[in-house]
């Protein structure tokens, strides 16, 4: 090898790495950050497909566009499906509650009603002692 060789394939190898090494491990974009890359991507792309020469950047964009729309779709489900378990969460609760109210109701009732048949039983059974 000579040394230009050896020199590029140096400066190739440490961009390599040190690009490796920057980049961040786990990127978390918001739902409406992965909007606007979806619609920014797909506005490039349009460009791409109006201008005259080669067809093959407009459509790495268009796969790139698709690609964004399909983690932004992924996205908003998983939001939805978030919000549909804090509203079954919330409902659960909720239906819990009432139904300690029921069955506190529901018992009071009861004492009330067996109150009700002791005091007439007595009074049957002691009928001098009315009131």
């Amino acid at each position: 090898m000579t040394t230009i060789n050896r020199k590029v394939s140096a400066i190739l190898a440490g961009v390599f790495l040190g690009g490796t090494l920057l980049t961040p491990i786990a990127v978390q974009a918001s739902e409406q950050g992965r909007k606007n890359t979806t619609l920014g991507l797909g506005a490039v792309t349009g460009y791409l497909f109006t201008r005259k020469g080669s067809k093959v950047p407009a459509f790495v964009g268009l796969a790139a566009t698709g690609y964004a729309y399909k983690r932004y779709d992924d996205s908003v489900k998983a939001r939805h499906q978030r919000e549909r378990a804090r509203a079954a969460r919330i409902s659960r609760a909720a239906r819990s509650a009432r139904a300690v109210r029921s069955q506190r109701a529901a018992h009071a009732i009861n004492v009330a009603h067996a109150q009700n048949a002791a005091r007439a039983s007595y009074l049957r059974n002691h009928p001098t002692k009315r009131g």
